[in-house]
């Protein structure tokens, strides 16, 4: 099973990802969390982050590599990508590059999830259609609805609502934390701060395409303590939990915590974290 969160910038979606699956664990199952970012350590003598952002480069350029030359699905994640990129143009040929190989390794990662298995992608393909979206400038909803048309889909996508305030608060706090490099190389508050709109379009063209969507609105659980966070999100812990049940019934396997290849688990119900993409 496959559960992506999307939603603007700063909104609270890796946040989400994580006491998600502390949920889930917690009522034993296996969570893997593919995080879309991971905050790097700083490296001494390099106030500036040029180091780190040298080492990210060369880290994305091997895995590129690694999925060209190695992976059993390079063909689809190259045309994927390729496709995407063709639909919503970045209008910045730098940003057209670096969403190109993020797609590329999404798709990768995405194509590699055995379908026993819970993956929860903090950020998945409707985000990079909303990043697509966000760096074009000017997409409409018909790029966007055949994007999301031509995308593997979720088996749940969860839509991350939080207030516009909430989220300029969180992206500067985010900047604040940043190198001098790392601000360089991002998007700026304000371009973060478009996609809102953006996401209200996506949200349409995930229902008229009868896609599986869950609203979440974060600031109800943001400070909250555990058990009122659980309470918030029983709901959509139930659902997930009945779409499992239906999947272990057609599979005749049991609904918890099935293993890769649909094998029982030997170990005891945990939380494993990939990052970033």
């Amino acid at each position: 099973m496959i559960i992506e969160l999307f939603g603007p910038p700063g909104s609270g979606k890796t946040t989400l990802a994580n006491q998600l699956a502390q949920l889930l664990c917690d009522r034993g199952h296996q969570v893997r969390i593919m995080r879309s970012y991971r905050q790097g350590k700083t490296i001494p003598h390099d106030p500036f982050g040029i180091l780190l952002s040298l080492f990210r480069i060369l880290a994305a350029i091997f895995t590129t590599c690694r999925i060209l030359l190695v992976s059993s699905s390079r063909r689809k994640s190259l045309h994927l990508s390729v496709d995407l990129i063709r639909l919503i143009p970045p209008a910045n040929w730098l940003w057209r590059i670096r969403l190109w190989r993020y797609i590329l390794y999404l798709s990768d990662c995405w194509m590699g999830v055995p379908a026993a298995e819970i993956v929860i992608f903090d950020q998945g393909f409707v985000q990079a259609i909303g990043s697509l979206a966000m760096f074009h400038g000017s997409a409409g909803p018909a790029p966007m609805r055949e994007a999301l048309r031509i995308s593997p889909p979720a088996d749940i996508a969860i839509r991350i609502a939080s207030s516009e305030q909430a989220v300029r608060e969180n992206l500067l706090s985010r900047t604040r934390a940043e190198t001098a490099v790392e601000r360089l190389f991002d998007a700026s508050v304000c371009v973060n701060m478009r996609t809102f709109g953006i996401f209200d379009t996506l949200s349409s063209e995930l229902s008229a395409l009868s896609l599986r969507r869950v609203d979440v609105n974060v600031d109800n659980i943001r400070g909250s303590d555990r058990a009122a966070e659980t309470g918030f999100l029983e709901p959509l812990i139930v659902e997930i939990e009945e779409m499992l049940a239906g999947e272990a019934k057609a599979s005749n396997l049991p609904a918890s915590s099935r293993g890769a290849a649909g094998h029982l688990p030997t170990s005891p119900p945990a939380i494993s974290q990939t990052g970033g993409i």
